[in-house]
């Protein structure tokens, strides 16, 4: 049965009040980011590739990914089977937000050379199985900065699919939109 602390909460509704006001505003900042990103790609080049994925865009929300609840867009992607890629932007209600440059196949081909423009700027880089996977794991993840770089490069070449991301604390999340456009410059950017 239930404890007095688990009792107490299932009775008291301003958590469900505050959490559901929470989802609102945090699927708002998401809708809004990729409006902000979607005026930027039409106002100046990026270093993006030719095929852009045909599905409408959406944000994503689920309640219990490992314990906590999420919200997540990929925009812009393209997802196949053989060749993907996706600027991943997520929420982790209770651990992080994160920026994700996600790459399999020929994608993945196209920005190795933008590896050393990420030196130094606290990205990191990991390789598995699931590059979806959105809690960070230290096993396969390298820091990409200017002493790690050459081996970065060989783990990128070695490697089908892999992920660069970067991390910042929740207390920042009112910095959430300018944080991603500053990463998504950082990946798609011309120099």
């Amino acid at each position: 049965m239930l404890t007095e602390r688990q009792k107490d909460f299932i009775t008291d509704s301003e958590g469900f009040i505050i959490k559901n006001e929470v989802d609102t505003q945090v699927n708002r900042l998401l809708y809004s980011f990729h409006e902000s990103l979607s005026s930027l790609i039409e106002e100046k080049p990026f270093h993006l590739p030719a095929k852009l994925g045909k599905t409408p865009f959406k944000v994503s929300k689920g309640n219990n990914h490992k314990g906590f609840p999420f919200q997540v867009i990929d925009f812009p992607a393209s997802l196949g089977q053989t060749d993907a890629y996706s600027f991943r932007s997520v929420i982790w209600y209770g651990n992080f937000f994160s920026f994700s440059l996600l790459l399999k196949g020929e994608p993945k081909t196209i920005y190795e050379s933008y590896l050393s423009r990420l030196t130094s700027k606290g990205y990191t880089m990991t390789w598995a199985d699931n590059i979806w996977e959105t809690e960070i794991s230290i096993i396969n993840s390298i820091d990409i900065n200017v002493s790690s770089l050459e081996k970065a490069r060989g783990i990128y070449q070695s490697n089908e699919a892999l992920k660069i991301f970067k991390s910042y604390n929740l207390n920042q999340i009112d910095d959430f939109e300018r944080l991603g456009v500053e990463c998504f410059k950082d990946f798609f950017g011309q120099d």
